[in-house]
């Protein structure tokens, strides 16, 4: 077992590893666990009970597209409800198993950013990768990280996706492979990252180009820091034949349905775009992307409300703070001659302006969210000094000649995390999940479970007026009786958001479940064959028995 005496000097560079790996998970995994044990009934409802939906129908091997778009397309591919239901399903796929499968997949990709880092820059670096996503986890929030929204959960890839970018760049084959995937999957979960994700990759592109043309060599002191343990071939061979598999089969899905269908999601993600209009100029750009890139460290904010459109101050220090800290790196990894921290530096400069001008084309308000991925950029230009640690220690060890000019930074970085990761258990241990459903949950499970007893055996129809409460409670009826096992479809105008497994059928129906307003209710109410179910929270839920409509 290969030691690394100059920071750690009882511990093996894997135990470290492997520990600061787990330290990172750590907050996610407490969570996820506690939800396991204790099964809370959560009762999901809107964006959420949809994407469960959509998760279901993965388990069946049916979904091909990603989640819906208010615009009336799909996101490009299913790959972040295929990952879910690698938890979802053993789980049960219950509500509160969602949830966990959401703070798992998380917690992997916590995690995974200390391995990448570990692998390719040594243990030391990957206390300091720990320490920073810890920090990044408390500055973003537990309740985005305990989200299945999919705007959440592409924040965390966001930096993966910039620390692989430095890898690929260095020249490793497997690196590039893993930036495919994870810029895949991106793309695929929210298409506003699509501009960042090219400019990143092409990045890698040309500084991995241009270094084959100008090879350059590694400073003594900085290979001695750089622990890349020796692999069989065939291990490395079938790392490399598993993980292009898996970029391909990402990709099959949303060509499936492109080559099935007319238009296609494809062709409606082109005319959409190619004729979509938006009014969000430059101030726009600087104001969203300030606020996004000072949440790390300073905190969250009000994920709810647009991006004003005024440029303050804050915003572009934020701003000139990362493209400062941005110089410093670049100029960091040219001085020790560091060609994968160089490419981080440089990839998280294009990120934002390709995040920029990702803003400037946003259709309607500018929420938050829709750029919540943002907030990682300055997560992977933090990844990236961590990535320079060991050879700026080994550079200063050098000079100075003495052990303690590395033990020192060793023991900081050791009891920041600790101080950090059990701040953050707290955290996550203090987070109910059933807080998850909004306050019309419960409202909306207590007419779902009224609406089951009355319904008959066979095929249902549910049915909601084109109103937001009438809309939030069919989507959580429609979860519930799908829960319960019964057989359901909705309208063809609800098919792109429920999913087409849910398309109107020529089977025929047993009866349809109305959703409608209080305001519509009386008139609803007074036609032939229908009988109230429950009401609540602003709408009305009638059952109309017509066993001769088909």
């Amino acid at each position: 077992m290969r030691t690394f005496p100059a920071a750690f000097p009882r511990l093996s560079g894997r135990t470290v590893s492997a520990a600061a790996a787990v330290a990172a998970a750590a907050p996610m995994l407490v969570l996820a666990g506690r939800t396991a044990v204790q099964k809370p009934d959560i009762p999901l409802v809107a964006d959420q009970a949809l994407l469960q939906l959509a998760t279901i129908n993965a388990g069946q091997h049916a979904q091909l597209l990603g989640p819906y778009s208010r615009f009336g397309w799909h996101h490009p591919g299913p790959s972040w409800f295929y990952l879910l239901d690698t938890a979802f399903l053993p789980l049960g796929s219950h509500s509160w198993s969602f949830l966990v499968a959401t703070l798992l997949l998380n917690a992997v990709v916590a995690g995974g950013i200390v391995l990448v880092v570990a692998r390719w820059r040594g243990p030391v670096a990957a206390v300091a990768a720990a320490v920073l996503v810890l920090v990044f986890l408390h500055a973003l929030g537990a309740r985005q990280l305990l989200s299945p929204w999919n705007p959440y959960a592409i924040v965390l890839p966001t930096a993966l996706l910039i620390l692989l970018a430095g890898v690929a760049a260095s020249g490793s084959r497997l690196g590039w492979i893993g930036l495919g995937i994870v810029a895949s999957f991106l793309v695929q979960t929210h298409i506003s990252t699509a501009a960042a994700v090219v400019a990143v990759v092409a990045v890698a592109a040309v500084l991995s180009l241009l270094g084959r043309l100008r090879p350059r060599r590694l400073p003594a002191t900085t290979a001695t820091v750089e622990p890349r343990p020796p692999r069989r071939g065939w291990v490395q061979l079938g790392a490399i034949v598993v993980s292009s598999a898996l970029l391909v089969l990402m990709w099959i899905p949303p060509l499936i349905q492109q080559a099935t269908t007319s238009p296609g999601n494809f062709r409606e993600l082109f005319t959409f775009f190619r004729s979509a209009t938006s009014d969000h100029g430059f101030s726009d750009a600087i104001a969203g992307l300030g606020r996004e890139l000072a949440i790390f460290p300073f905190g969250h904010y009000d994920e709810v409300n647009p991006t004003d459109s005024g440029t303050p101050a804050s915003r572009w220090l934020a701003i000139l703070a990362v493209v400062a800290a941005c110089a410093l790196l670049i100029a960091g990894a040219r001085w020790l001659g560091d060609r994968l921290v160089r490419a981080i530096g440089v990839a998280v400069l294009v990120a934002m302006i390709a995040a920029g001008w990702s803003i400037t084309h946003v259709n309607g308000s500018l929420y938050a969210y829709l750029v919540a991925w943002i907030a990682a950029i300055p997560l992977g230009l933090g990844l990236g000094f961590a990535c320079l640690l060991p050879a700026a220690m080994a550079r200063l060890r050098a000079h100075r000649r003495g052990r303690a000019w590395t033990l020192v930074p060793a023991g900081i970085a050791a009891a920041v995390a600790a101080t950090v990761l059990a701040t953050q258990v707290d955290a996550f241990v203090a987070l109910r999940p059933e807080d998850q459903a909004p306050p019309a949950g419960a409202a909306v499970q207590a007419a779902a479970s009224a609406a089951a007893r009355s319904l008959p055996a066979g095929r249902i129809s549910v049915e909601a007026d084109h109103d937001v409460l009438a809309w939030v409670a069919a989507t959580g009826i429609s979860l519930r009786l799908v829960e319960d096992g019964r057989d359901i479809e909705v309208p063809a105008d609800w098919v792109f958001e429920w999913g087409d497994q849910f398309a109107p059928r020529d089977d025929r129906l047993v009866g349809r479940l109305l959703v409608v307003t209080a305001a519509r209710a009386t008139a609803v109410g007074a036609e032939p064959g229908t009988r109230p179910v429950t009401s609540g929270e602003g709408v009305e839920v009638f059952l109309r028995i017509d066993p001769g409509a088909g």
